[in-house]
């Protein structure tokens, strides 16, 4: 059985996060889900903040045994992962709750009158645990629509104002 310090250690968990629960996957690389982010060590996600991936920017995690599958937000589009755990213990209910819990605020926006109400996904999340944490909004957009579309940018960017206001947020 590998201690919590082993994972801290290997994982780079400061003291100060709670470790909430923790596995080995496949490849034998640890992934902890502590109170504020998902971490895998060794090793880092590939976007940027190194071995950990906050709360914040998970849009997803879908676990199908033996399958975890991690979608996160970056720059309005979604990056995805899977990973295969054979031995997951209490990690995919705790991704589960800590992402559930980062959601404040969900919805589809149909955007320009485009065929089947295509448009983005409207999203507040803050970091669970920290009720005085600033609010993250993100926008995705749907499949096959382009980000760097100015005119589509431009209309989520209202939608986004129109929800915001109406929430006071």
């Amino acid at each position: 059985m590998t201690s919590r310090d082993e994972v801290r250690a290997t994982c780079h968990i400061p003291k100060s996060e709670h470790l909430i629960a923790w596995c080995t996957d496949d490849d034998g690389r640890f992934l902890a889900a502590t109170s504020s982010a998902l971490y895998r060590g060794p090793g880092d996600w590939g976007h940027g903040d190194g071995q950990q991936m906050p709360w914040v920017r998970i849009a997803t995690a879908v676990w199908d045994t033996p399958r975890l599958v991690i979608n996160w937000e970056v720059d309005g589009e979604l990056r995805q992962e899977s990973l295969r755990i054979s031995q997951p213990g209490e990690l995919p209910s705790a991704i589960q709750a800590m992402v559930t819990e980062s959601v404040v605020y969900r919805q589809h926006s149909p955007l320009l009158d485009l065929p089947d109400e295509a448009g983005a996904l409207l999203v507040a999340r803050r970091q669970p645990r920290q009720p005085d944490a600033a609010i993250n909004w993100s926008v995705v957009f749907d499949t096959g629509l382009d980000p760097t579309d100015p005119d589509l940018r431009a209309a989520a960017d209202q939608a986004l104002l129109r929800v915001r206001a109406a929430l006071g947020i």
